[in-house]
């Protein structure tokens, strides 16, 4: 049951960070003119997001075990966002290569790509999980004012009467995609492959079936 608790909190958490973050972004995108990002760009800003969602998961931890932090208490927040983050990768590179094969066809005819690149997303993974765990031990790092106004914000919104009821909505689709990868994984150790080929399921999509719809 807590484990249960505990995948609803962060799914409403993930949610509500991401809503935040995009307007962080926007604003970004808006002092910049909108210029299009290289992958330099791309990845700094992009460090920058995990970073906080990093320090924000410390702070969270900090409040939920009201405790001193030990491995054993955060190992199931580690391992949740490692499949959070997997799972952004499997979103991203989706994405990316629906907008290669599909919606940019004419674009690429002349040399244009996407600044999706699966070992720096690896190497993004490995680095925010590492960083969780030192700053978990390093609680006074995590506690800067950025970071602190990052969690205010999220409770403060999760609280909101109308807005917070949509973002635990959110929390419990992100309860039930969970559970999914979960079964999907005991069946790939029980069975040598996924339930579900997502590979194939891109392949054999047309150009106009495509959903706008991105993981929370």
């Amino acid at each position: 049951m807590e484990l249960i608790t505990l995948l609803f909190r962060l799914g409403v958490l993930f949610a509500i960070y991401g809503f935040i973050w995009f307007f962080v972004d926007s604003f970004i995108r808006l002092i910049t003119a909108g210029s299009q990002r290289n992958k330099i760009e791309y990845y700094l800003i992009k460090s920058a997001k995990y970073l906080f969602l990093v320090n924000v998961l410390v702070l969270f931890c900090l409040n939920k075990t009201k405790t001193e932090i030990t491995f054993i208490n955060i190992a199931p927040t580690l391992s949740i966002f490692c499949i959070y983050l997997i799972g952004r990768l499997q979103n991203d590179e989706r994405k990316s290569m629906i907008q290669l094969s599909f919606f940019d066809k004419e674009r690429n005819k002349s040399g244009a790509t996407s600044n999706f690149n699966r070992r720096n997303e690896i190497m993004l993974i490995i680095g925010a999980l590492i960083a969780f765990v030192v700053l978990a031990f390093n609680a006074d790092y995590a506690k800067n004012n950025i970071a602190e106004w990052f969690y205010r914000s999220i409770i403060d919104i999760e609280q909101t009467a109308i807005i917070g009821y949509i973002f635990k909505f959110i929390g419990v689709l992100f309860l039930i995609s969970m559970i999914f990868k979960m079964i999907g994984a005991i069946s790939y150790i029980l069975n040598g492959g996924p339930i579900i080929d997502v590979k194939s399921r891109i392949k054999n999509k047309k150009d106009d079936e495509f959903d706008d719809y991105e993981e929370v």
